[in-house]
């Protein structure tokens, strides 16, 4: 390994696309369905993730 993979993972390209997509997990989890929910609300909010990730 030529530790190409270590540098580009500390450029701050690289972090900038880490925190967005930290940022978007993060939100997404803030919007998922609590109990008591039907069953059709995870499966909205499954493919809202699935997309999005």
């Amino acid at each position: 390994m030529d530790g190409t993979s270590t540098r580009n993972a500390k450029s701050p390209k690289a972090e900038s696309h880490i925190q967005s997509a930290l940022t978007c997990v993060t939100n997404l989890m803030k919007t998922a369905p609590r109990p008591p929910a039907e069953p059709s609300d995870y499966e909205v909010w499954a493919h809202a993730f699935c997309t999005a990730v």
